[in-house]
């Protein structure tokens, strides 16, 4: 039976996070695909409001985590646009693909980029989010931010490709020379 907005029973127990529930539904083989009016998913809804037990159990029955809703928008979209960490932190260990665009062209680095969630942005970049992935307006998420004034953000953004340099120095400044023989050559190679 379903809502007036074609939610199903393991839709509303995601929604409100009754992970107990959602694990009795799972178990007698609820549709971990079915979609709502909106396209959400039952792993969409419980991203959406932060519940990251039930996204745990929906995982661990095999939800698809990477399926898109009517906008494009993945999981992770959700979770970004919503603020909640520790289920995107959730999210990120099943792999999904972090780079995933919406019908607009948004990752989730966009969405939380654009929102000025500074912990969000810091977790999707560590993740390795494509920070050079453009938008359909073209912009990257650091165009974003940059438009939108969000200093705090530009800072995680900088922050980034200061690790980024000091890691390729510290490759660079790490040569030496390697004696490596075997019986069909000898010779000392730089490495």
């Amino acid at each position: 039976m379903l809502s007036k907005h074609e939610n199903s029973a393991l839709h509303e127990a995601a929604w409100k996070g009754y992970s107990r529930s959602v694990k009795l539904l799972t178990a007698a083989g609820a549709n971990l695909l079915l979609s709502n009016a909106g396209g959400f998913t039952a792993l969409h809804l419980c991203c959406q409001n932060g519940h990251n037990q039930s996204c745990r159990e929906l995982l661990l029955a095999g939800c698809d985590v990477d399926t898109q809703n009517n906008y494009g928008d993945t999981s992770l979209h959700t979770a970004a646009r919503y603020g909640h960490a520790g289920v995107t932190r959730i999210l990120i260990s099943a792999h999904c693909r972090v780079s995933e665009q919406n019908k607009n062209g948004d990752t989730a680095l966009h969405i939380a980029s654009a929102m000025g969630r500074r912990k969000l942005t810091r977790i999707l970049l560590e993740a390795g989010c494509d920070k050079s992935v453009r938008n359909k307006q073209g912009e990257t998420a650091r165009d974003i931010a940059l438009r939108k004034k969000l200093n705090d953000i530009l800072d995680i953004f900088g922050e980034c490709f200061v690790k980024k340099e000091k890691k390729f120095k510290v490759k660079k400044r790490w040569k030496s020379k390697v004696r490596f023989e075997n019986k069909h050559s000898k010779g000392n190679y730089i490495f």
